[in-house]
């Protein structure tokens, strides 16, 4: 889904005035026009559950390689359209905005099993490690970077050389003619020859995500029936600092803006509470069953 400014044949954005309010709004559509393009490998390695005396153990092992395009990063209610790249250049091409999802990840790694030792305990063992989420470059009163693709950070662009070269390339553009009768811009232009400074050196996008949760457990049984089974889980037991956003259109994670003081500043943390990936955490529980 993703929501599209109505356009006369002049290619002028259509308004109509409240009659109640007299304030003018632009005419948009709702509509599943938005491509998505998705790729991917998956392999899987599992290993039944064998027993040795007291010993138990079963794992699984899963590795995925993906690559996720797709032309909005917005796909549930799609307000949101004004930086869009063909909106700004006044056309009307929505594959312009084609570029990486704002949830891409390229590798991601996860191993889980469940291992019982000597005295019934039971010990079951998630490790999640996935490579980095992309950004978009944003400038200040104009949206993103035009002249690369959508969430171009950590992917296209890896670090501060990389992305001072495509600043000054933007620099460089011609300024965009605003819409109207008869007018055409030859994409890309700069929508309101903003022009970026060239960001600090020696950054480098993104970042991978690692956790590992486990969970211990012991099951007393007594008066036949009845079950008392003691829980102590850990997330993120190492501790590592996972950056990700938590917002559906951006997960990167970083100040994205490249006209402040902390760009490439971590704003957000994943997890949440009690969630994998956060802060490490421990909880208890005790569970009764008859």
């Amino acid at each position: 889904m993703i929501g599209r400014t109505v356009r006369d044949a002049n290619n002028v954005p259509v308004t109509v005035v409240d009659p109640l309010t007299g304030i003018p709004n632009q005419v948009q559509i709702i509509s599943s026009e938005a491509k998505t393009w998705y790729d991917g490998f998956l392999f899987s390695v599992q290993r039944r559950p064998v027993i040795h005396g007291p010993w138990r153990y079963g794992f699984n092992f899963n590795y995925t390689l993906s690559k996720t395009f797709n032309e909005s990063n917005d796909d549930q209610i799609p307000f949101g359209v004004g930086n869009q790249a063909d909106l700004q250049f006044g056309v009307n091409n929505l594959g312009l905005e084609k570029g990486y999802a704002s949830n891409d990840e390229r590798h991601r790694f996860i191993f889980y099993g469940l291992f019982t030792v000597p005295g019934k305990i039971n010990i079951s063992p998630i490790w999640t490690l996935s490579s980095s989420i992309p950004g978009n470059p944003v400038v200040s009163g104009t949206g993103r970077l035009l002249n690369v693709p959508r969430n171009a950070l950590a992917r296209e662009i890896q670090n501060s050389n990389e992305l001072n070269v495509a600043i000054a390339a933007w620099d460089a553009l011609p300024a965009c003619i605003p819409p109207g009768p008869g007018v055409t811009n030859t994409p890309p232009c700069n929508p309101n020859g903003t022009i970026v400074q060239p960001v600090a050196p020696g950054l480098h996008f993104g970042k991978w995500f690692d956790s590992w949760d486990t969970r211990v457990s012991r099951t007393f049984t007594f008066a036949e029936h009845h079950n008392i089974e003691l829980i102590g889980e850990v997330f993120n037991l190492f501790n590592v600092t996972n950056i990700r956003g938590s917002n559906r259109l951006n997960y990167f994670g970083f100040d994205n803006n490249l006209g402040s003081r902390t760009f490439d500043k971590p704003v957000n943390t994943a997890g949440g509470f009690f969630g994998s990936g956060g802060p490490r955490i421990f909880q208890f529980a005790v569970r009764y069953s008859f």
